[in-house]
């Protein structure tokens, strides 16, 4: 009659079993995947880098460059009036020929020097650098930050260094 098939059924291949193709269901004991809370630590020692692996983890370090880089980031990001300001404080102290850590009493010897300036420009001149700094000032005091001013000085060169570029004018 010929090598064509005519009747199909389901075979078990663990068991070899044989049954109908009508059959509607069959039993399995399947893994039914489930969310638990591993613990990272056991008896207050981190887990090894092998158990890590398994739980698809592995421990990452970052530079204090990096680290810095993402927080500045995030500073300029949620007050975008804060690098306009950080940019014109740093252009006095660039017009100045001083470092961004420069401190009042270098900045007002700076301005001194200024031959260029009468009394009244240089009066004028430390008024203005005075008011960009304290806008920088403003800005992180928006922000939350309690102790601003101070931070503003620590932090001059790092708010610099990460400023985010400037929009091209189109």
């Amino acid at each position: 009659m010929g090598d064509g098939i005519v009747l199909r059924k389901f075979k078990d291949t663990a068991t070899g079993r044989i049954f109908s193709l009508d059959t509607t269901f069959v039993e399995r004991e399947i893994s039914v995947p489930t969310k638990v809370s591993v613990p990272l630590y056991v008896g207050g020692e981190l887990l090894s880098d092998a158990e890590l692996e398994k739980l698809g983890l592995e421990i990452v370090g970052y530079t204090q460059d990096e680290v810095d880089a993402e927080y500045y980031a995030g500073l300029y990001a949620s007050n975008p009036d804060l690098a306009g300001r950080v940019r014109t404080y740093r252009d006095f102290l660039d017009g100045l020929g001083l470092g961004y850590q420069a401190t009042t009493d270098e900045i007002e010897a700076a301005i001194e020097a200024r031959e260029d300036l009468d009394a009244a420009g240089r009066l004028a001149l430390a008024s203005k650098i005075r008011t960009a700094f304290q806008n920088v000032v403003v800005n992180l005091e928006l922000m939350g930050n309690p102790t601003a001013s101070g931070d503003a000085w620590i932090d001059m060169p790092k708010l610099v260094k990460y400023l985010p570029a400037e929009a091209e004018a189109e």
